[in-house]
């Protein structure tokens, strides 16, 4: 009777946590990014990546990681200037917001993006770079940096 207890307790501890997932940030209230100015302008400052949800395998779902960009900060500049910093160093950019998906804006920048891709929404401090929507990744950032001047 009593492994009869200690094996009921470990599946129910077991069924307990695979339950509990990984909190996504709430992007319901913000959905609707707004005009296009208003994009831009919450877009400048320094946005650090935080986790990928990626890659459906059969009937799996998203997968959350949070190594794929590690350590990766991306600043928008107001002038369509950026700075990449990651693993293999720093890398300017310049960027303009363009359609996507048509009632939708996204990232279009030279060199390509890749950890921001598709749709972008911003609300309190998070960015998503959702791309899920037609198969691709989905990136999140938090703000780390208001907008700042580039330096010279």
């Amino acid at each position: 009777m009593k492994k009869l207890n200690y094996f009921l307790l470990a599946i129910l501890t077991t069924a307990f946590f695979s339950c509990i997932e990984d909190k996504l940030p709430d992007f319901s209230e913000c959905k609707d990014s707004g005009s296009l100015s208003h994009l831009q302008t919450e877009l400048l400052g320094t946005w650090e990546w935080q986790f990928i949800m990626c890659c459906p395998e059969s009937n799996e779902g998203m997968k959350k990681d949070s190594n794929a960009y590690l350590g990766t900060k991306i600043t928008f500049f107001n002038d369509g200037t950026g700075k990449k910093e990651d693993k293999s160093g720093i890398e300017d950019f310049s960027w303009s917001l363009k359609t996507v998906d048509t009632n939708y804006f996204g990232i279009d920048s030279d060199p390509v993006l890749h950890s921001i891709f598709g749709r972008l929404f911003i609300c309190n401090d998070n960015l998503w770079a959702n791309d899920s929507y037609r198969d691709g990744a989905d990136n999140y950032f938090n703000k780390i940096i208001e907008a700042q001047m580039k330096p010279k």
